[in-house]
């Protein structure tokens, strides 16, 4: 197993301390990837030495040496006054903090801010996604006014006068920006994200037969892992779809987890003849545990920046089925260590993936294989990675300051 790299330190860069802020409205591992990853690189800057300093609404993780938390007040319901409330009063208190800081780092429609990190979908093109007509988009935009806001806080951080520099976790991302908006390209930089291989690693099989036989599944079936808090976005409705395709004795069961809506998928799985191969689990705290449960990931997103859980199962030794639309998979080998299909919509393709996965020597290599393959991605080369943006920023801004 990797360990995590330890919070010593040996470059130059990133010997003296910043004080750094990070906003997102929730600090939690167990909501979901962003949310984790917020938690992760807050721990790992402040082992590095650095006096971080969170900005959120919800916090359901304690406290640590060298982390400060200042809760920002947030109006719970509707979407649109979440959205709004918390822009509000995460803006009014990191200006009044400002002076004690070196660098504000934001992590969700909070701005201005020195650096931006984009670890969701740019809004403009998961709208054109979700609602492919024009008359459809109109629609969306005038019954969901949270949609009008976060188009319009995207518009602005995506204006240099408010963000000094962004940080994509995926080249598709970086891309998928570039097209809506004239950012400069110089000042876009891709960080992968981490993942903390003392929590997801191989030893997670050590789970297979107790979470099994809780869920009343028999160790001899084919398992495959569909983990996300959008079943739309993230395509559960083509597994459904693929799983009708397959020969009945192939089917494998799909454990589904996350804070998605159940209901719809299990109409659609009543329909197409194959309800009981769908267990649907909810949200869970310890998702290592699934992990070690499955035999294999399944998740042909539409479209998808870089969702955790696609490191996460290779670094558990899962084979791992997306698509090109997942920055995901930028770190999936297609025939080695997982397939990539072209589109969500490539049904045929996806059940002939899954039907792959039904050979135990072929999915046993592409397992031995996984783990090697994102040993690197670890929380400590994230954090360096991000450091090395953070000097960027304060580089440029002392340049400007002394012209």
């Amino acid at each position: 197993m990797k360990q995590e790299e330890g919070p010593s330190v040996d470059t130059k860069h990133e010997q003296s301390r910043l004080r750094i802020a990070l906003v997102m409205r929730d600090y939690s591992c167990s909501k979901g990837g962003a949310e984790r990853y917020f938690v992760n690189l807050s721990r790992t800057l402040a082992k590095m030495g650095h006096e971080v300093h969170v900005f959120a609404a919800v916090f359901t993780e304690p406290g640590e040496q060298g982390i400060h938390f200042h809760r920002a007040p947030m109006i719970a319901k509707p979407a649109f006054l979440r959205l709004l409330s918390f822009f509000i009063n995460a803006r009014r208190m990191i200006h009044e903090h400002r002076d004690r800081l070196d660098l504000v780092q934001s992590l969700t429609m909070v701005y201005p801010c020195d650096l931006f990190r984009l670890g969701g979908e740019v809004q403009r093109e998961w709208l054109k996604i979700r609602c492919p007509s024009p008359l459809a988009r109109v629609l969306k935009l005038i019954f969901s006014p949270a949609y009008i806001l976060n188009l319009h806080f995207e518009k602005k951080i995506m204006d240099l006068k408010n963000t000094g520099e962004i940080i994509t976790i995926s080249a598709l991302e970086k891309k998928i920006l570039m097209q809506y908006y004239d950012y400069p390209e110089d000042r876009i930089t891709v960080v992968y994200n981490g993942v903390d291989h003392r929590q997801f690693h191989p030893g997670v099989k050590k789970f297979r037969d107790e979470v099994r036989k809780n869920l009343g599944i028999r160790n001899s079936e084919l398992v495959g892992l569909f983990s996300a808090n959008n079943f739309q976005r993230k395509g559960l409705d083509a597994v459904i779809a693929a799983l009708a395709l397959l020969p009945v004795q192939n089917r494998p069961r799909i454990l589904v987890i996350g804070r998605g809506k159940a209901a719809p998928y299990q109409r659609q799985a009543r329909r197409m003849g194959v309800e009981d191969r769908l267990l649907f689990h909810g949200s869970v705290p310890d998702p290592e545990r699934f992990y070690g449960a499955s035999d294999f990931l399944v998740l042909p997103s539409r479209y998808d920046s870089f969702g955790n859980v696609h490191l996460e199962a290779l670094a558990c030794g899962l084979p791992v089925i997306t698509t090109r639309m997942a920055g995901g998979s930028e770190v999936v080998r297609e025939g080695e260590t997982g397939f990539v299909l072209d589109s969500t919509d490539c049904v045929e393709a996806l059940a002939n993936a899954i039907l792959q996965m039904d050979d135990p020597e072929r999915r046993r290599r592409m397992a031995d294989r996984a783990p090697e393959t994102v040993q690197d991605f670890t929380l400590k080369r994230n954090a360096v990675e991000t450091t090395k943006a953070y000097r960027k920023v304060l580089n440029e801004k002392r340049f400007v300051d002394n012209q």
